[in-house]
């Protein structure tokens, strides 16, 4: 298992990635985990991004894990952020749901706050002129387009500063934004129109 070979080498670099048994990977980093917490007095912390990507096995993997502890302690602490994808996966794994100690999602951004958060964006970027990148009119139409979702916004505002870079634009404005998401949307539409069968395709306005 690929993904249990990298946990192993994580704790163990010196652990070759391939021809060790899963019991042998998983014992390796059971002893290491030991000894964090018994002579470092250390939890170790397994923190995955994009964790909706792991199959059914990882997920198993990482249950196991959860598994190794002392008579006081858990020896390893997982923290898991991921899209909505991971929902059904986790809770179709009681086992692992059950061991879930903190679950947590994130809603969309209002208005005022997606603005905050595409200000503050910019600001660590290093945009430091008095005008602002973003016109006061761009916000509204950013948010009907993302209806708040983080992914989808800062997408969106990746693409309007590239246009307004190609247009030789110094301010992304109400105007450009309708442009882009236009595009966007003419893309996806016929995206969704060639994945059709034939006889749909008739039908359709």
């Amino acid at each position: 298992n690929a993904f249990l070979a990298k946990l192993a080498e994580l704790f163990h670099p010196m652990l070759p990635r391939e021809g060790l048994s899963n019991a042998a990977y998983l014992e390796a980093i059971e002893k290491r985990l030991l000894e964090a917490n018994l002579k470092e007095k250390k939890t170790a912390v397994i923190l995955i991004d994009e964790a909706q990507k792991l199959d059914r096995a990882s997920l198993e993997i990482l249950r196991t894990l959860l598994n190794f502890e002392t008579n006081e302690y858990k020896l390893v602490q997982i923290i898991l952020m991921s899209q909505l994808e991971l929902l059904p996966k986790i809770v179709g794994l009681k086992n692992f749901w059950d061991r879930i100690a903190l679950k947590y999602m994130l809603n969309p951004l209002d208005l005022t706050e997606m603005k905050e958060m595409i200000q503050f964006r910019v600001r660590q970027a290093g945009y430091k002129s008095r005008t602002p990148l973003f016109a006061e009119d761009a916000f509204e139409p950013i948010y009907d387009y993302s209806e708040g979702y983080r992914r989808q916004t800062t997408a969106l505002c990746h693409d309007l500063l590239e246009r307004i870079v190609m247009d030789n634009k110094e301010v992304v404005d109400q105007r450009i934004v309708q442009k882009v998401t236009s595009e966007a949307n003419g893309i996806l539409h016929a995206a969704q129109r060639a994945s059709l069968p034939e006889e749909w395709e008739k039908h359709q306005p």
